[in-house]
């Protein structure tokens, strides 16, 4: 409608501009907000001496401290500084400490230091004593280092990408070595053992054919003569670890998982809006009613529902070491204490995905139970005020909101989103009235999902106007976008426009009275549009959308013909409103597919 969004007017309140400083331009991708910007250049010197206290200042950890009288937060104490630009030094400050040229070796041997003509210099004078600036050799050394240890040990690395780049960034002289795990502790569920080893020690397990083996990979900072005293002071933290979490595990298998359910009513779940067991009550209740819609084993579905949260009161997920295990400790207790294996797996995925490109549940169940479980989260922050607005979303509702979209495309559930949201939303009474803003987050994140799947903006906006059953839109895209490349293509967008474009404005229409017809092309549309009718929802039934395609493309010549014999808005009331009546019956077919009106070409069709 030509004003701006309440996302818009954000974004140029909070960057200082005006509607003027925008403009609308067409990408492949649809139309888009560009402002143009032209800052007057600065020097190279002035921009590093204000740009890099603030980008110190900003990276964020939960164990900065304050180091000196600077009040300056920081991982570590900041001892030297060193800036230059070409051959200067330029000055800058950071935590008290002055920039000079001359920087130091390991901390070791601290009293060296090694003036700096240059800062191409760098890596080569550290290089020297040892230090590997370059990040990308650091991480080439220390795969060196593992090829080498496993040579000896066996087994495979449990390491990815993150965590060696993570390890990587720890140390300056990398040193890979290799460690014992008391055997006794290899009973423990993988989990456990990994979240120790990787997550908490930041080792790396190694993989055996049996499991984890009792030996573990670590990346040392230093020369080998440091080696051997450091690998014991790794493996006595690493077995006190381990001791705890064996201790947590066999007290919680004596517990069970089921007896802990109760008990949930005496934790808060989110402030606002009760408590635990609530939580599970509703939990069980969505699940359910999505279950009837999804071929799923409906008692097994329960058991994990009502289990679901259990994992939460055990003194293993309780302390705060192992609190990224829930859902998993929950599955591994589950087996353990002899629940269905299908049961216990659901329980594990039920927060899956964590986070953007993370897998998806495997299992039917644990699909089911991840959308209940999303689904009832998202209402909780609507009811409790604390829904997504602008760049804010406080509860992450809309990453949760995408997960469900992605839940149900690679399960091919068949629910539309109209239909998931009103159930659970008379979970909710204080929700009532709020039924379209809960909506309008779910087809949102359906629209950011298949633009991040590669389709126009244009081509998702006329798909999710007439369908909200996200598989489905997927499947509608593929084919649209693919029928797009036909030369046929403009003709079919230019015949809907032409529709739309007649009935614009106009609020309703009756049935269509064939007696009225007083024209041949007024009975020839309206004969192709019943022939047609049933043929496209066949297609859209079966899905064969190359069938819906081609018969709206067949019914083009019949359009055309029927605006240039008749003149659909005829002085006769009666007349006209027949007219506009089969106009919007024509339409309607069209619409079963997807709202053509919405797509890019045909701009000047006119009705």
């Amino acid at each position: 409608n030509g004003k701006p969004t309440r996302l818009l007017e954000g974004f140029l309140k909070n960057r200082g501009l005006t509607r003027d400083d925008i403009k609308i331009e067409a990408t492949e991708r649809g139309r888009y907000v560009f402002a143009h910007l032209i800052k007057k250049g600065r020097k190279t010197p002035e921009v590093i001496a204000t740009a890099l206290p603030e980008i110190l200042k900003n990276i964020e950890s939960p164990k900065a401290m304050v180091w000196n009288h600077s009040r300056f937060r920081f991982i570590r104490p900041i001892r030297w500084l060193v800036a230059l630009f070409d051959q200067r030094v330029f000055p800058l400050d950071l935590a008290g400490i002055r920039s000079s040229n001359r920087t130091r070796g390991p901390l070791t041997g601290i009293g060296s230091e090694f003036r700096l003509r240059t800062g191409i210099e760098y890596e080569q004078v550290l290089k020297r004593t040892g230090i590997i600036v370059d990040p990308e050799k650091r991480v080439k050394k220390i795969k060196l280092g593992i090829a080498r240890e496993l040579k000896k040990i066996g087994g495979k690395p449990v390491i990815d990408e993150e965590l060696l780049r993570m390890i990587s960034g720890m140390v300056e002289r990398p040193l890979v070595a290799s460690g014992t795990i008391d055997p006794g502790y290899l009973k423990l569920p993988e989990p456990i053992l990994i979240r120790v080893i990787r997550d908490l020690q930041h080792c790396i397990p190694i993989r055996g054919r049996k499991g984890i083996k009792g030996r573990f990979l670590v990346v040392l900072d230093g020369k080998d003569s440091m080696k051997k005293n450091a690998i014991r002071g790794y493996e006595q933290v690493m077995k006190a670890r381990l001791a705890d979490a064996q201790f947590y595990y066999e007290n919680d298998l004596k517990t069970g998982l089921e007896p802990l359910v109760p008990q949930e009513k005496d934790v808060v779940w989110l402030e606002g809006k009760g408590n635990l067991l609530e939580k599970t009550e509703r939990l069980i209740k969505i699940t359910a009613w999505l279950g009837k819609r999804y071929p799923v084993d409906l008692e097994r579905l329960m058991r994990a529902a009502y289990l679901s949260k259990a994992d939460l009161l055990t003194s293993l997920v309780r302390e705060k070491d192992f609190t990224p295990l829930q859902g998993i400790a929950g599955a591994f207790y589950a087996r353990a204490l002899g629940e269905d294996r299908i049961v216990a797996k659901a329980i594990g995925e039920q927060y899956l995905p964590k986070f953007a490109g993370d897998r998806l549940p495997e299992t039917d169940i644990g699909a089911i139970l991840s959308l209940g479980d999303r689904i009832d989260n998202i209402l909780a922050g609507f009811a409790i005020g604390r829904m997504p607005s602008g760049s804010e979303d406080p509860l992450a509702l809309r990453r949760q909101a995408y997960g469900v979209i992605e839940i149900m495309v690679d399960k091919r559930i068949e629910v539309s989103l109209k239909e998931m949201v009103e159930f659970p939303l008379s979970l909710y009474p204080e929700l009532k009235g709020k039924y379209g803003p809960v909506l309008g987050l779910f087809r949102e994140r359906l629209r950011r999902f298949l633009i991040d799947q590669g389709f126009r903006f244009d081509l998702v906006e006329g798909i999710i106007d007439v369908c909200d059953i996200p598989y489905d839109t997927l499947i509608r895209a593929r084919h649209l976008t693919r029928f797009r490349r036909r030369k046929d293509f403009e003709v079919l967008v230019i015949g809907q426009k032409r529709l739309a474009n007649i009935l614009k404005g106009i609020k309703t229409v009756g049935d269509v009275e064939e007696h009225r017809f007083c024209h041949e092309t007024e009975r020839a549309l309206f004969r192709i549009a019943r022939n047609a009718e049933p043929e496209v929802m066949k297609g859209v039934k079966n899905k064969d959308y190359d069938l819906v395609l081609k018969t709206l493309i067949a019914m083009r010549p019949t359009i055309d013909r029927f605006f240039d014999d008749v003149l659909v808005m005829h002085e006769d009331q009666d007349l006209r409103k027949n007219r506009l009546a089969l106009v919007s019956y024509v339409r309607s077919i069209y619409n079963r597919f997807a709202n053509f009106s919405k797509l890019t070409g045909g701009e000047d069709a006119q009705g």
